[in-house]
């Protein structure tokens, strides 16, 4: 799977609405982390073709080239009621990013998630006009492989199995296929969605 449609199919799963209340115990500093290594990554971009729209979730069912994919947009996003079926959009959106697994010890075996988003006005060198949205996700899941040269690895949780980019100070040397883990990633959803510029001034 290409890193443009692994991106977006961890963007959709992350819109699946997860169990209320926190399974784990949640810290200021990773949290903070996640923020300042979630805005350091460049935005990329995809131009596709609008299929579809839910609009009482807030969904774009989009359409290039590799296929079809599902992308939520945050409310921040102002524009949305103004798209229709058959626009032309640019989109710009992040990877998401492994920022801590460690193996989980004890009961806690089971596999389990807890969502948490964050949405603020985007800045910095790296960013577009629009806002940056995170979601923090913590879960309990099992490793289906390591890929220790391209630092990334495929976890499969309670609903599906996802494939991250692990940063540079996590270190997954001491993990195995197989092994349960508790791990915390940070996806992102839209950093801006709008018409091309030719487009929009038709």
């Amino acid at each position: 799977m290409n890193m443009k449609l692994r991106a977006i199919s961890i963007l959709a799963m992350t819109a699946i609405a997860a169990s209320a209340g926190s399974a784990f115990a949640q810290t200021d500093s990773l949290a903070k982390t996640a923020e300042q290594v979630t805005m350091a990554e460049n935005p990329i971009h995809l131009q596709s073709t609008i299929v579809g729209i839910d609009s009482a979730n807030r969904v774009l069912m989009l359409r290039d080239q590799s296929g079809d994919v599902m992308l939520p947009v945050v409310k921040e996003v102002k524009n949305f009621d103004k798209f229709k079926v058959g626009d032309v959009v640019d989109v710009y959106y992040k990877n998401a990013l492994l920022m801590d697994i460690s193996k989980a010890t004890g009961d806690k075996t089971d596999r389990a998630r807890v969502d948490t988003t964050t949405v603020a006005p985007a800045s910095g060198a790296n960013v577009v006009a629009g806002f940056d949205a995170m979601r923090k996700v913590e879960i309990l899941a099992t490793v289906v492989s390591i890929d220790a040269a391209k630092r990334t690895i495929t976890l499969r949780g309670p609903q599906n199995t996802v494939k991250l980019d692990i940063v540079k100070n996590v270190d997954v040397s001491k993990l195995k296929k197989g092994d349960n883990v508790h791990a915390v990633f940070v996806s992102a959803l839209a950093v801006q969605v709008s018409q091309p510029a030719a487009t929009a001034s038709n």
